[in-house]
């Protein structure tokens, strides 16, 4: 008896620490099509300007009526690795997409498409976000 408790102990315990993963991911894709590659988000690589800044970064489902110029193509993916994680939204997918868009220089982000919220293999819920940073002219 105590052999399948311990058994049973092991199996909770190796999918509990399978859920521990990236919260966040990124990637951004530049317009000469070269990527650089998937990044686990980390707030601490942005100076309390870009932080500052980030909250001013336009949120666009459409294309502006100004014109700009595409700086490059962004993918973020909010997850929520075990069930006592906060769910994940579209606001924090937003946020993250903020985020990445300031460390390029951007005004604002366009076209943005959300998926999800989606249970996946290693998560408990993921949102995923894409779009385009764009600088105003």
């Amino acid at each position: 008896m105590a052999t399948i408790l311990l058994r049973v102990a092991a199996v909770v315990l190796m999918f509990t620490l399978a859920a521990c993963g990236t919260r966040s991911s990124s990637e951004i894709i530049t317009p000469a099509g070269a990527t650089t590659g998937s990044t686990t988000f980390n707030v601490d690589n942005l100076t309390p300007e870009q932080l500052e800044r980030a909250k001013g970064i336009e949120i666009l489902e459409g294309r502006p009526e100004r014109t700009f110029d595409v700086l490059a193509e962004i993918s973020v993916t909010v997850s929520k690795n075990t069930a006592f994680d906060p769910t994940p939204t579209r606001a924090k997918a937003a946020n993250q997409l903020r985020l990445e868009a300031v460390k390029l220089g951007a005004d604002a982000v366009m076209e943005v498409v959300y998926d999800g919220p989606k249970v996946t293999l290693m998560s408990w819920g993921a949102i995923e976000a894409n779009g385009k940073a764009i600088k105003f002219k």
